[in-house]
């Protein structure tokens, strides 16, 4: 999970990729759903990449090895 908040993290892009790809399957699930009913039109709100991320993925990943090797 750390290494993938990692990548998230520093990778540009992929984030927003990934955001986007999710928010495309909502809105197709949500037609198939409401076959007869309008659904209103999609608004677009950029963000920006979340760097923070990468700091909790790599906090994450220290404190597991340093729980590994405390016994």
């Amino acid at each position: 999970m750390g290494s993938a908040m990692v990548v998230f993290g520093l990778v540009p892009g992929l984030f927003h990729g990934l955001a986007e790809g999710v928010r495309e399957g909502i809105y197709n699930f949500a037609g198939l759903l409401s076959a007869r009913t309008p659904i209103p039109p999609r608004s677009h709100v950029p963000f920006s990449q979340p760097r923070w991320l990468a700091a909790i993925g790599a906090a994450l990943i220290a404190v597991t090895v340093l729980a590994y090797f405390s016994d």
